[in-house]
């Protein structure tokens, strides 16, 4: 698995780590801003998935921006990927 660079990247990666578990189907969790985008892009990297999304109307476009920065972190830090970081 490579260092994600973009949310494109994050389910490429997520659909190898799938693939080598075995694992079949998916669950994004985003911000409501971010779920149907976040669908679109699994879909494109051949994730079968569903989304729990959080109600994010009170966020200002900064934070969503901010959001989607954890996102990417929070897969760069997964368990099991060998060049594993925690973007600051």
């Amino acid at each position: 698995v490579e260092i994600a660079r973009s949310v494109d990247d994050n389910f490429k990666n997520a659909k190898k780590i799938m693939e080598d578990r075995g694992w079949r189907t998916a669950v994004v969790v985003t911000n409501d801003y971010h779920v149907q985008r976040a669908l679109w892009i699994a879909r494109d990297a051949g994730i079968s998935a569903s989304a729990a999304g959080w109600d994010s109307s009170g966020q200002s476009k900064t934070a969503n921006d901010r959001t989607e920065e954890l996102d990417m972190a929070v897969a760069d830090a997964a368990p099991g990927n060998p060049q594993r970081k925690i973007a600051t």
